[in-house]
């Protein structure tokens, strides 16, 4: 649905209800109101004539650049300067001299030719935000300035920053010397920003925060513009008075900039458009003093200029910075357009505001964190999205004392009704902007409900504050925070380390990733969500059946319980229906191994029992002791060690097994604990069957000392193989994890070439290990 103009003089913009705010909005909007040293109170109304009565100077003291300061000869009042306050001659040449805000300046003159165009009969917007309208008889103006939530008040005084030389400090009027209005407009404007030495902003954030007109910002390049139904769309707009037009160029060469007579980086202002003979044209202002006007030298093809001809400034007289310039020419040389569109079009309006907390480890990927909106409405309607973050102090500043707010802002559309957890398919997207607002303009269906996700690249870590409104013309059922799918939700932080970062599944290192425990205590749904703080990192959650323990160095597809699939960057997602109960294992992992950083780990469930707990390595609080390295030579497919604790012990075992000679695999393997030897032996514990892994693992096993006694069967440790008469050697390292000391291995030796009792009387005369 396209938004409809309207011919009416005066359309009046839509408010939010304020009465529906909750008490962490009311303190947003009133931590928004200090600012930059001042206080900027939300607007309460049309002030008093008491408050323009007296004598009254603002104390604030406006920030100048050192090149501003050497220029600066006093601050003084109009009346001192013999000045007045409004133009003699009907049109206003408005342009910038040394202060560096060519965006305000551009939204002033886009400002003033709307009233030049349209006359007294429409609304004039100067007077709708500068309040008095006339004189101050104290010096003291108002102006109502849209920023940080609201509309809010900004008072000045009359004095203007004047120059020991010709330059100007502030904007003027080139035909009204006089007149000053604009210049204390861009002062409260420049008061609200941090002062005149001002780093810049774009002229759609300007108007937005002069005037309260939505701000849209466009690609000129973009696939988002055709060129002929983007004229049809701002045409009758423009020409009613509901939108105003600026321009900015991109960075360009200085030889560029000769060919084309435009300047890098700068902004200018439409101040009229024409349909003439088949030629649509744009009427362009430079808001520079010193800036020239575009010579007609573009370097188009035919595609791009379309069936038309530059129109050329030559059969008209026009100030100096002033020219023609037909639709596709603006398209091919100028870089992005802004659009501030009358609020009065829409009949609704619904601010909703929220702090967003950025920290360093927050996932890039995963949107747990992201704020999100949920809007629906019972009709099918268009509305316009508008994501504004909240000013700071000092982040205009150019002189580099303060860090400045980067990065970029952007809206995501899902359709769903509950919060998104990662990037999926949006059904709908806006640009990402490095700049403070963002639009996204959206054509709902009726009864349908969306999500609204608030998105960011770069931004610094800060606790940051913003508002979303939405301007719509039929009345929305909802515009509030979405809601969890799931009741509960638990994260926990985690890191891939030198010893932790063990790749995909087909590395021999994968046991060693970050796992957790999952304890299930009833069915329900669950979903993982696993977001690494490094977006370029490709990694997946996999659920195995392991009891809530560490996995062993081989994982089989029968114990795989599920997982998230292929790996994605920066974020895993796993969603499971109607877990059973039990207790599971959790395996967080990157799939290229020594990918180090952190990640989180989110579980979120019907089920506010169910609990999620890192599992610590193998080796955590134990004490390690490595025995000697077993050989397997030719000819010997099993050896033994006794075990011999002098007190209640929990042991375990891990074999690792290197490659044999040349780079082969080893010989299959076994390793077990038993309990005698010959015919009556009892196996305790065992690796169950025989495998060529570069590693195997024992459960845990409790032993006595009663069952290590020397006149006793004796416990054994046994390292076997599957071997013929060709197979060469075979080394195992061998690591014993206990919980107590006094553990002592002794040396390995063949059941076939020594008695049972020679190998347990070596213990007392061999190289042993002992805990």
């Amino acid at each position: 649905m396209a938004l409809q103009t309207s011919k009416l003089i005066r359309l009046r913009a839509p408010i939010s209800d304020d009465s529906r705010l909750t008490n962490k909005e009311k303190i947003i909007i009133l931590r928004g109101s200090k600012l930059n040293g001042c206080i900027f109170p939300p607007w309460n109304g049309q002030p008093d004539s008491e408050e323009f009565l007296g004598a009254w100077e603002d104390n604030t003291e406006f920030r100048l650049s050192s090149e501003q300061r050497n220029a600066l000869d006093r601050w003084s009042r109009p009346a001192q300067e013999g000045e007045l306050l409004v133009a003699q001659k009907s049109i206003v040449d408005l342009v910038q001299d040394v202060i560096t805000d060519c965006s305000v300046v551009a939204s002033l003159c886009a400002l003033t030719a709307r009233s030049e165009r349209l006359g007294s009969q429409h609304e004039d917007l100067h007077a709708a935000i500068r309040f008095p309208v006339d004189i101050s008889p104290n010096g003291k103006y108002i102006y109502k300035f849209h920023f940080n939530g609201c509309y809010r008040k900004v008072v000045i005084d009359d004095r203007l920053p004047n120059s020991k030389a010709i330059r100007s400090l502030h904007c003027f009027d080139r035909n009204n010397p006089g007149n000053v209005c604009p210049a204390l407009m861009e002062k409260a404007y420049l008061k609200v920003r941090g002062g005149y030495d001002f780093a810049g902003s774009n002229s759609g954030t300007d108007l937005w925060i002069l005037t309260g007109w939505i701000p849209e910002q466009l690609f000129l390049q973009s696939e988002d513009v055709v060129p002929q139904l983007f004229w049809k769309r701002i045409f009758n707009a423009h020409n009613y008075g509901d939108v105003l037009i600026t321009l900015g160029t991109s960075k360009m060469s200085s030889q560029e900039e000769r060919l084309s007579g435009l300047t890098s980086e700068h902004a200018y202002a439409v101040i009229n458009m024409k349909e003439e003979d088949g030629k649509q044209s744009f009427l362009i202002k430079n808001p520079w003093s010193k800036g020239g006007s575009w010579t007609g030298n573009v370097d188009a093809t035919p595609q791009q200029t379309g069936p038309q001809s530059p129109t050329t400034n030559s059969e008209e007289t026009l100030p100096e910075g002033v020219f023609w310039m037909d639709l596709y020419s603006v398209i091919n040389v100028f870089h992005t357009i802004y659009l501030n569109w009358n609020p009065g079009l829409f009949k609704y309006r619904y601010d909703a505001h929220f702090s967003w907390k950025l920290n360093s480890t927050r996932s890039r990927s995963s949107l747990v964190d992201n704020p999100q909106y949920r809007v629906q409405s019972r009709a099918a309607t268009t509305i316009y999205l508008v994501l504004t973050r909240h000013f700071k102090d000092h982040e205009n500043e150019k002189d580099g004392a303060h860090e400045c707010v980067c990065g970029y802002l952007g809206l995501f559309v899902y359709d769903s009704p509950h919060r998104v957890l990662v990037r999926g398919q949006a059904i709908k997207h806006s640009h990402y902007l490095d700049a403070p607002n963002v639009l996204l303009r959206l054509e709902m269906p009726a009864n349908t409900a969306y999500t609204i996700v608030v998105a960011e690249q770069d931004l610094a870590e800060d606790d940051v504050q913003f508002t979303l409104s939405a301007f719509s013309l039929e009345s929305l059922v909802h515009l509030q925070a979405a809601q969890d799918e799931f009741s509960n939700s638990i994260t926990l932080d985690g890191s891939w380390s030198v010893s932790s970062a063990g790749g995909n599944a087909a590395s021999s290192k994968y046991s060693q990733n970050p796992q957790f425990s999952l304890r299930i205590p009833s069915p329900t749904d669950i979903a993982l969500v696993l977001g690494a703080a490094n977006s370029e990192f490709s990694v997946q959650v996999r659920i195995v059946w392991a009891n809530g323990k560490r996995i062993p160095p081989v994982v089989m597809s029968r114990d795989v319980y599920s997982d998230s699939g292929e790996y994605s960057k920066g974020c895993a997602v796993l969603s499971l229906r109607n877990v059973l109960p039990g207790i599971y294992t959790i395996v967080c992992s990157t799939f290229e191994e020594a990918q180090y950083g952190a990640f989180t780990l989110t579980l979120n469930s019907n089920n506010g029992n169910c609990q999620i707990r890192p599992i610590p390595k193998d080796e955590a609080g134990l004490i390690v002791s490595r025995l000697p390295v077993a050989w397997l030579r030719a000819g010997t497919n099993r050896l033994l060690a006794p075990i011999t604790v002098t007190r209640n012990s929990r042991l375990r075992f891990i074999a690792k097994i290197p490659a044999a000679a040349g780079g082969s695999p080893s010989s299959p393997l076994k390793m077990s604990v038993e309990y005698g030897q010959g015919p009556m032996k009892r196996v305790l514990l065992d690796t169950d069957d025989f495998t060529s892994s570069p590693e195997l693992h024992t459960a845990e096993i409790d032993l006595s000392s009663n069952m290590v006694s020397q006149t006793g069967p004796g416990v054994w440790l046994v390292v076997e193989r599957i071997a013929s008469e060709y197979t060469g050697d075979d080394h195992v390292q061998i690591e014993v994890l206990a919980n107590m000391p006094g553990i002592v291995i002794g040396s390995w030796g063949r059941e076939s070439d020594e008695t049972i009792e020679a190998l347990r009387n070596k213990l007392s005369r061999s190289a042993i290990v002992d805990t």
